[in-house]
């Protein structure tokens, strides 16, 4: 099957600051020594980041999602 990387940001502060975990999609049954989180259906809005985190590709797609929200 298609397997997804995840990075997911949550636990924002009021500072700005957030929590930030990676995984991803898995339908089998538990690894021994890993955390699994199962989160309910809902609406989100996902963005492709592709590259090499040296090459600035997480700050250039937070830069992306900043100028989202401001023009909303």
């Amino acid at each position: 099957g298609h397997m997804c990387d995840l990075g997911l940001c949550f636990g924002f502060g009021p500072d700005g600051s957030n929590d930030y975990m990676c995984g991803i999609e898995w339908d089998k049954e538990d690894v021994p020594g890993f955390d699994s989180f199962h989160y309910p259906p809902t609406t989100w809005i996902m963005f492709e980041a592709d590259g090499k985190i040296t090459e600035n590709v997480l700050a250039n797609t937070w830069q992306r999602i900043n100028k989202i929200g401001r023009a909303s």
